[in-house]
């Protein structure tokens, strides 16, 4: 009796699964577990350097940032300059004193990697720059006035080990 159960069962399944009448055969199930290997190590191999970049991108974005909102910032304060206090004519420093037409006066030095601005004179300093922007080397040098061209403030600077400038900046004084 199982025998004939059995042979009822494999004629009513060769109808719907085909002639052989079993699922993969060994080597079926070798080559579609390889494909499927080969299709995931290919995946997994060309997005593994997208997520071990990512975090450099974001800290080379955040340095190009900080580094644009120092520049801005020193460009709008040289924008509106009646005299430069610090470094005198002709010569080269580390802080920049200046005072606009309006009366105000703006200072920039260097201190802890972070360039920092004073508004008052220098008595109270605010940093410009966060510590994701390490910043190295500033030097502001104050060109004097020759052969018809304005005079000038020339900066330039180190952001974690990349220059930035000589930025020139033309005075109107």
């Amino acid at each position: 009796m199982p025998m004939i159960y059995f042979q009822f069962i494999r004629k009513k399944h060769k109808r719907i699964i085909g002639k052989s009448g079993a699922g993969f055969t060994l080597l079926e199930m070798l080559l579609y577990i390889g494909l499927t290997t080969f299709l995931l190590a290919s995946v997994i191999a060309s997005a593994y350097p997208l997520f071990t970049n990512a975090e450099r991108f974001s800290a080379r974005t955040t340095s190009d940032i900080e580094t644009a909102f120092a520049v801005q910032k020193i460009s709008w304060a040289l924008s509106g300059v009646a005299t430069v206090n610090m470094p005198v004519s002709g010569d080269s420093g580390g802080t920049l004193s200046v005072t606009v037409v309006s009366g105000g006066d703006y200072s920039f030095r260097l201190e802890n990697n972070a360039i920092l601005i004073s508004d008052d004179g220098g008595t109270t300093w605010t940093p410009l720059t966060a510590s994701r922007a390490s910043i190295s080397n500033l030097l502001f040098t104050h060109i004097a006035p020759t052969g018809g061209a304005p005079r000038a403030i020339e900066v330039s600077f180190d952001v974690n080990s990349i220059p930035v400038g000589p930025l020139i900046y033309y005075a109107r004084f």
